[in-house]
């Protein structure tokens, strides 16, 4: 919802639902680098987090979630971001952290972040594998 809503929000404003899916469990939520309380269930096989998100007129509003889980060995990690309806598209930047034995593609260390404009869905995908 664009304008009002229950609660209110500020003209221009977008209200939206946001539900991420993953198979991992959350240990945390934040919501521009504040705790962050998230709905949980189950659907699709996954995990479903959701909440409640304001992005403010002209503004951005960061949402992080610390997932564990294990690794898909010697897989591709997939990440696939879904194009919401707006007249601009989403600029979203992701990051994955491994831990230490573990590399993520063809990259030394163990963390990989990537910007992307979502002009239609996108699935990122990454090489997760073990050092040694």
């Amino acid at each position: 919802v664009v304008g009002q809503a229950i609660p209110p929000v500020a003209p221009g404003d977008n209200k939206l639902y946001l539900s991420i899916y993953t198979p991992w469990r959350l240990t945390q939520a934040r919501i521009d680098g504040e705790s962050a309380s998230v709905e949980s269930a189950q659907e699709l096989d996954r995990q479903v987090y959701s909440s409640f998100v304001v992005v403010p007129a002209g503004g951005r509003t960061v949402i992080e979630l610390d997932l564990t889980g294990r690794a898909p060995g010697g897989q591709s990690y997939r990440l696939t971001l879904h194009r919401q309806p707006t007249v601009a598209p989403d600029e979203v930047k992701t990051a994955l952290s491994v831990p230490f034995g573990w590399r993520v593609g063809g990259l030394v260390g163990t963390k990989a972040e990537r910007r992307a404009r979502l002009e239609a869905d996108r699935t990122l995908e990454v090489k997760v594998r073990r050092q040694w």
